[in-house]
């Protein structure tokens, strides 16, 4: 029975790696515009990922990775922040979180735009996950009670 046990428990806890691109698609964006100039909600959005424990990969235009016709305006400021992956770690289970944060700065305003990705592995199967409504309102709702402030 003790050997049964702690080959379930090699099998349970075996390795298994995950390939995670730092790029999210826009299958779920979560868009919020918060008034405020460009340098005061890049702060913020920094802020904000520092306390969460993310740490930031790449700063870097939008354009790298995708065209949008709001980015095209003359002289709009654009910023894309890619954060590291954060790992949770459970007893059955493993996931893998990382965010993608678009700025694009309108007439009056920055939009803010935070692109959720979450791989969660059980045993050797992956899960993939783009939504996380609760967390991500909670992130933007601290973006803009910080450039508020």
């Amino acid at each position: 029975m003790k050997v049964f046990l702690l080959l379930l428990l090699v099998f349970l806890g075996g390795c298994s790696t995950v390939q995670i691109p730092n790029y999210i698609n826009a299958d779920h964006p979560y868009l919020r515009r918060v008034y405020g100039s460009f340098e005061e909600v890049d702060m913020a959005v920094k802020a904000v990922l520092a306390q969460e424990k993310f740490k930031i990969e790449k700063e870097t235009s939008p354009d790298v990775y995708e065209r949008d016709m709001r980015d095209q305006q003359a002289g709009a400021r654009g910023s894309l922040v890619l954060t590291d992956v954060k790992q949770y770690s459970r007893v059955l289970y493993s996931s893998y979180v990382h965010l993608n944060v678009y700025l694009r700065q309108l007439s009056d305003s920055v939009e803010v735009e935070i692109r959720y990705g979450r791989v969660t592995t059980v045993l050797f199967k992956q899960f993939k996950g783009a939504r996380h409504d609760l967390y991500v309102g909670r992130l933007l709702d601290r973006i803009e009670a910080k450039v508020n402030q």
